[in-house]
């Protein structure tokens, strides 16, 4: 069982090589990890995919960062 502070962190092998991703859900008793090539892949998608507008600043800027928009 993970504890909070450790959900999020690496999952490493006997040899330190990060293999995955920490994380429990909130009041289980179980704790999982997401394989690090399932995270690869979401990277890969998210790199490659539409791109959409930032939220508002929430320090009070008007004027967002401009991110482009799928056509």
């Amino acid at each position: 069982m993970f504890k909070p502070e450790e959900c999020g962190g690496p999952l490493v092998d006997l040899e330190g090589r990060a293999v995955g991703i920490n994380i429990a859900p909130e009041g289980g008793t179980e704790s999982h990890a997401i394989p690090a090539q399932v995270i690869l892949g979401l990277l890969e998608d998210l790199k490659s995919g539409p791109q959409f507008a930032a939220p508002a600043n929430r320090l009070g800027s008007a004027d967002p960062p401009a991110v482009p928009l799928p056509p």
